[in-house]
C-alpha cells in the first residue's frame, strides 16, 4: 500500500500544480470576442447571444478534483424557445479550433446553475465531464458553425471553448 503512494505522489503533486494554475482568459480588447454565439429567426436575421460576464469557478477536492463553474441565478437571460440551430462565429481563427467547442449542461444548485469543466485525481486529469453534451459542429464557411439543438431536453446550457483542461473564459449560456 505504501508503495502505491510513494508511486502516485508524484502524480498527485502534477494534478495539484495543474489544479491550482489560473486558468485566465486570453487578453483581448472587451469589445472583441474570441468567438460569438448567435440563432436565426425564421427570416434568417442574425441574434447575438450575450455573453455571460457572471460566472465564478471553484476547484474542489483533496485526492480527487473537480474543477467547477458556477453561473449566477437559476435561469439565463436567453431563451431558445423554437430554434432548431445555434451557430458559433470564430473571429480568433488563429487560436481557435471548431473540434474544441463544448455544449454543456448546467445543473441547478443552490440557487445557482453549475457545471463541471474537468476532473484530475491520482490517475490523471480528465477534460471530459458528465454534463458536456457530445455533439457535431458542422462547418459553414471559414469562421461559422453549427449545433443543432433538437432533441435537447428543455434545461440550462451553455457554450465554451476548452483544450485539455485549459477553458477560454467566455460563456454564452441559454435557457431552452
Amino acid at each position: 500500500m505504501l508503495m502505491k503512494l510513494v508511486y502516485k505522489f508524484p502524480i498527485l503533486i502534477i494534478s495539484l500544480l495543474f489544479c491550482f494554475q489560473t486558468i485566465n482568459a486570453q487578453e483581448r480588447d472587451d469589445s472583441l470576442h474570441a468567438f460569438k454565439v448567435y440563432v436565426k429567426d425564421s427570416n434568417g436575421i442574425r441574434i447575438d447571444i450575450p455573453e455571460n460576464e457572471h460566472v465564478s469557478f471553484k476547484t474542489t477536492g483533496l485526492v480527487a478534483f473537480k474543477h467547477k463553474c458556477f453561473f449566477l441565478g437559476l435561469e439565463s437571460q436567453t431563451k431558445l424557445t423554437g430554434y432548431d440551430d445555434l451557430y458559433i462565429q470564430i473571429n480568433d481563427t488563429v487560436e481557435l479550433v471548431p473540434e474544441c467547442f463544448r455544449l454543456m449542461r448546467l445543473r441547478e444548485k443552490k440557487g445557482n446553475r453549475e457545471m463541471t469543466c474537468w476532473s484530475a485525481s491520482l490517475a490523471g486529469a480528465r477534460d471530459s465531464s458528465k454534463d458536456c453534451i457530445p455533439s457535431i459542429i458542422y462547418p459553414i464557411d471559414d469562421t461559422n458553425f453549427r449545433i443543432s439543438l433538437k432533441g435537447l431536453p428543455p434545461g440550462h446550457y451553455a457554450i465554451m471553448y476548452q483544450i485539455g483542461i485549459r477553458i477560454l473564459v467566455e460563456f454564452y449560456d441559454f435557457d431552452l
